[in-house]
């Protein structure tokens, strides 16, 4: 399956993608999502709760010891650049197939 791909960069951390992938809507405004995020050094997937407040705002929560995180892949990226990083995020999202019956039986989907 394909997934959309978003890449950015920041001055302090550098190139990074990120796929968010929903997983099921809790309520109105609450939707659990899958977010895989990669940077130089590795790549981290987490369950997180998304909220809509309203307007242009959402807002996300991870609860510590909770929630799932797994790093699914150790990226040996000698020079970070937007093709670089993105290319280790589209190999680690291989993986997703792998790590997605466990999220469903850590909250019963």
């Amino acid at each position: 399956m394909t997934y959309p791909v978003k890449a950015s960069k920041s001055l302090v951390s550098g190139w990074k993608a990120e796929t968010a992938i929903e997983l099921e809507q809790i309520s109105d405004t609450k939707t659990r999502v899958l977010k895989i995020v990669t940077d130089k050094q590795s790549t981290i997937a987490s369950v997180m709760v998304r909220e809509d407040t309203g307007g242009n705002f959402t807002s996300e929560s991870f609860t510590v010891f909770q929630d799932y995180m797994k790093r699914i892949a150790i990226s040996n990226i000698k020079r970070a650049t937007e093709k670089s990083v993105t290319n280790a995020h589209e190999q680690a999202l291989r993986k997703v197939d792998e790590i997605l019956p466990d999220i469903k039986a850590q909250y019963g989907l």
